[in-house]
């Protein structure tokens, strides 16, 4: 009997060792899900943030493509502003001008009255 219990015995221990390494084979299955779960979820953030990142990119290169539109805009209203001021100071010139030549022809026209006049009463008072 003592052989009948020790292989009892035996066998409770083998037994009782099989459970726990079902146990810990169960464990390390639910371990291996877990990770393969976390790492799908991983993955999933990853290709959002991928997506986010290519958004990003475009709509970046879309305000550098405005900038660089505002720049040249503002450079050519410059340029603009400073025609305009080019062409205001011309007609400034074209009108002062204009002032000195209406003057001069007013200056002229008197004096060409005052001459007639002279002539025509030399010439009245002549006869």
């Amino acid at each position: 009997m003592t052989h009948t219990l020790f292989i009892h015995n035996i066998y409770q221990v083998a037994k009782k060792e099989k459970e726990l390494l079902e146990k810990d084979s169960i464990s390390k299955h639910e371990v291996i899900a877990d990770l393969i779960k976390k790492n799908n979820q991983i993955i999933e953030v990853i290709d959002q943030l991928s997506l986010w990142k290519e958004e990003a990119e475009e709509k970046l290169n879309q305000y550098e493509v405005k900038v660089k539109i505002l720049i040249q805009e503002k450079i050519e209203s410059e340029g603009l502003a400073e025609r305009i001021a080019e062409l205001e100071n011309e007609v400034n010139r074209h009108r002062s001008k204009y002032q000195n030549a209406r003057k001069a022809l007013a200056e002229m026209e008197h004096a060409l009255v005052v001459r007639y006049y002279i002539h025509f009463h030399a010439y009245f008072y002549q006869y």
